[in-house]
C-alpha cells in the first residue's frame, strides 16, 4: 500500500509524516493522530536527505496491513462468533426466542469487549512508543 504525504517533523531516528486518512487505515495502529481535516500523523525510518515540508511516498508492508485489517476485523468477528455459540449452548435449556436473543447479546458483548482491549493495547502501545521515541 503506497501513499504520498508530507514530512513535518525530522529526528534522528524517524520522519513525522503527515498524510490524508483513508478508510483503508482508519484501524492502523501506526496512526498517532487525526485533525479535523483527516489528516494523521505517521512516524517512518528517516530517507537519506528528507526535510521538512519534502513530499514523500510511503509503502506499508503488505504484511502490516494484513496484521491491522486482522486485529481491526477479524479478531472482533472471532469474539463475536465465540459469544454466540458459548450463548447457544449455555442458554439451551430456556425457550427458542429467549435462547437466540440472549445468544446475540452475548455475541455483541464479547464483541465490544473484544474492541475495548484492543483500544487498551493500541493506547498502551502508544505510550510506550513514545517513552522510548521521546
Amino acid at each position: 500500500m503506497k501513499e504520498l504525504g508530507k514530512v513535518v517533523k525530522v529526528e534522528d531516528e524517524y520522519l513525522e509524516i503527515s498524510i490524508r486518512r483513508t478508510s483503508a487505515c482508519d484501524k492502523c495502529k501506526r496512526c498517532i493522530s487525526a485533525d479535523a481535516q483527516n489528516q494523521m500523523l505517521l512516524r517512518a525510518k528517516p530517507y537519506k536527505n528528507a526535510s521538512i515540508g519534502d513530499i514523500v511516498e510511503i509503502e506499508q508492508k503488505t504484511s502490516t496491513f494484513l496484521s491491522a485489517v486482522f486485529t481491526a476485523y477479524i479478531i472482533p468477528l472471532i469474539a463475536f462468533i465465540i459469544g454466540l455459540v458459548i450463548g447457544l449452548m449455555g442458554f439451551a435449556d430456556h425457550g427458542q426466542g429467549t435462547r437466540e436473543l440472549y445468544s446475540i447479546l452475548l455475541g455483541i458483548l464479547f464483541l465490544v469487549i473484544t474492541y475495548l482491549v484492543i483500544s487498551f493495547i493500541k493506547n498502551i502501545l502508544k505510550k510506550v512508543e513514545n517513552f522510548f521515541h521521546g
